[in-house]
């Protein structure tokens, strides 16, 4: 039954560490869209591959298809946390970089017997870039480029049983943060120049929906078929955006010093276009034995506007494969806890939403991971590993290595019930 101090804890608990939800990229295709679309994905789905239209999973949090809610039959909070290191080259050389922040936070939570709420905060898009540029050895000028902030999204999401195996949910979510981008010039001889630079931020606080549905079905001999959809409506995000051009030096020590803001334009708000997207997947499993699932994703980021305009360059249809499964040993097994524990692998292969220098910029990545369960708990710990590429380094592009560690914990349980008995 429904507990209301329950949903209390939840929201006050998120709301807390509001400050605390990062995206990490350093990756230069950043620059364009909405930056690096963030994964939200829970631990358990990352390890097999990105999975989740047809994962339902007892107390495993999916708030990528809300349809799946209802299979929380245990008040659930789900914590992760993810680190990357990146290698980052052209034709000629590389840099490292290596970032580490807090990634979701989600709760979930059954209200009656076939209906289930989850409320949760987690990443949306991140913004990470810097390159300077010099046309020649002997330019005087350097041209900076450089991005900072992302987007996040704090949701509330319910999942109903409509009919034997039938659920259906939504995802309400309110999208918010800021994105900086940043370009200047830096003089060689600041005695006779200034160095200046334009700043255009976007400030995003808008709603957003997603929706998702599910059918599963068990044969008679214990198996389990599910498959999912989900997706989302073109709509609009409330946005405002601002410019400043400012003129600066450096002194003999290194410290910026500020001359005059050469141009500041006043808050201008719009909106922008948010495309369309379809997911469709399936799994099929055995409880507490193995499963093996497939997703196909499309995102019509053709759509994508900012401000009533196309961005330069013009975005494409994203597409991406995931294909993933797990397996328990034996999940009874007495005196062989390795036996016990969930192993998870998965691959998948993204069409990303740029082409630059007529050369479509796509990303494939492995993972692996495994779920640890705590003694007499339905809980886990659970922990992934990520690694994969994006882009080239034809055509004078960049190509980005990934390695990513993605750490979640699950905790499970009758909150706020007295024990009658221990």
């Amino acid at each position: 039954m429904f507990n209301k101090k329950t949903f209390a804890f939840a929201l006050l608990t998120l709301l807390s560490i509001q400050s605390f939800a990062q995206t990490i990229t350093s990756s230069p295709y950043s620059r364009f869209g909405l930056g690096e679309l963030q994964q939200t994905n829970t631990v358990v789905s990352i390890a097999m591959g990105g999975i989740n239209n047809g994962l339902r999973l007892d107390n495993i949090i999916n708030s990528q298809n809300p349809a799946s809610y209802n299979s929380v039959n245990l008040t659930t909070f789900d914590f992760g946390v993810s680190g990357r290191f990146d290698r980052i080259s052209n034709a000629n050389d590389y840099m490292i970089s290596k970032h580490a922040a807090p990634n979701y936070m989600k709760m979930a939570f059954p209200i009656t017997k076939k209906w289930s709420a989850s409320v949760g905060l987690v990443p949306f898009s991140g913004t990470g870039y810097e390159s300077k540029i010099k046309r020649n050895a002997s330019d005087s000028i350097t041209q900076i480029f450089k991005g900072t902030g992302g987007l996040n999204q704090f949701y509330f999401g319910h999942a109903l049983q409509i009919a034997k195996g039938l659920s259906v949910g939504i995802n309400l979510s309110y999208v918010f943060g800021s994105i900086d981008k940043i370009k200047a010039n830096e003089y060689a001889d600041t005695l006779s120049y200034y160095n200046i630079r334009q700043t255009n931020s976007t400030y995003v606080g808008s709603l957003y929906s997603t929706f998702g549905l599910q059918y599963s079905k068990t044969f008679a001999g214990g198996n389990t078929l599910v498959l999912g959809y989900s997706g989302a409506l073109q709509s609009k995000l409330n946005a405002t955006r601002s410019l400043l051009s400012e003129r600066y030096y450096y002194t003999s020590t290194g410290f910026e010093r500020l001359v005059d803001t050469v141009q500041i334009s006043p808050d201008e708000s719009g909106s922008m276009v948010m495309p369309a997207f379809h997911s469709f997947g399936l799994s099929y499993s055995k409880v507490n034995s193995w499963l093996i699932g497939l997703d196909i994703n499309q995102g019509k980021w053709s759509q994508f506007q900012e401000y009533g305009q196309a961005p330069n360059p013009k975005l494409n249809d994203t597409y991406q494969l995931a294909l993933g499964g797990s397996i328990i040993p034996n999940y009874n097994a007495v005196g062989n806890y390795f036996a016990t524990i969930e192993y998870r692998a998965g691959i998948n292969f993204t069409q990303s939403y740029l082409t630059i220098n007529d050369q479509k910029i796509n990303a494939i990545g492995l993972s692996m991971g495994f779920g640890l369960p705590l003694p007499k708990s339905s809980s886990k710990v659970n922990f992934a590993v990520e690694v994969g590429k994006m882009g080239t380094t034809a055509n004078n592009l960049v190509q980005e290595e990934y390695l990513k560690f993605h750490l979640g914990f699950n905790f499970s349980d009758k909150w706020f019930v007295k024990r009658q008995y221990d």
